[in-house]
């Protein structure tokens, strides 16, 4: 199997996850397409699930016979009010970790194709750089991120 086709497949796989997960509507949860953050808010919260990357040790894999990957998400809500928002953000952070510590616990993230052998926070949590200002012409952001990062192993 070439590496286009494994990263695809564990893209796929992790959307499948993602998508059993009922804080997330069906098509809010894609991969690599940022247009889909230029759809309605009724969509919110989204996931973004960018193109996943070999990842290379200079040490050693994984442990496995299979590759290990690196797979980036974005959790991307729209801003309303600051305390309700950042934590809005936090549950689904937590939501998502819940999901593949249970997935992984279930042999569920061991889909036949990878298995989950790490989840980690990537970055703050970030708000996206504003369009419109306060009457106090001080800045308010339109969305907040939070990424995130899947590390998984192919099996062979």
């Amino acid at each position: 199997m070439t590496q286009i086709n494994e990263s695809k497949l564990i893209a796929e796989g992790v959307q499948t996850i993602l998508r059993t997960m009922p804080e997330f509507l069906n098509p809010s949860v894609f991969i690599v397409d940022w247009s889909k953050f230029d759809e309605s808010e009724a969509a919110a919260p989204w996931v973004l699930i960018m193109q996943p990357g070999l990842q290379s040790s200079l040490d050693a894999t994984l442990g496995g016979d299979g590759n290990a990957w690196i797979v980036p998400i974005k959790i991307r809500i729209p801003f309303n009010d600051w305390n309700p928002d950042m934590l809005q953000l936090a549950g689904l952070r937590d939501a998502v970790l819940l999901t593949f510590t249970n997935a992984r616990n279930l042999g569920l993230a061991a889909t036949g194709f990878f298995s989950l052998k790490d989840i980690a926070d990537a970055s703050p949590l970030d708000p996206i750089q504003p369009q419109s200002f306060t009457s106090s012409n001080a800045p308010t952001p339109d969305m907040l991120d939070l990424d995130m990062v899947l590390t998984v192993e192919t099996m062979k």
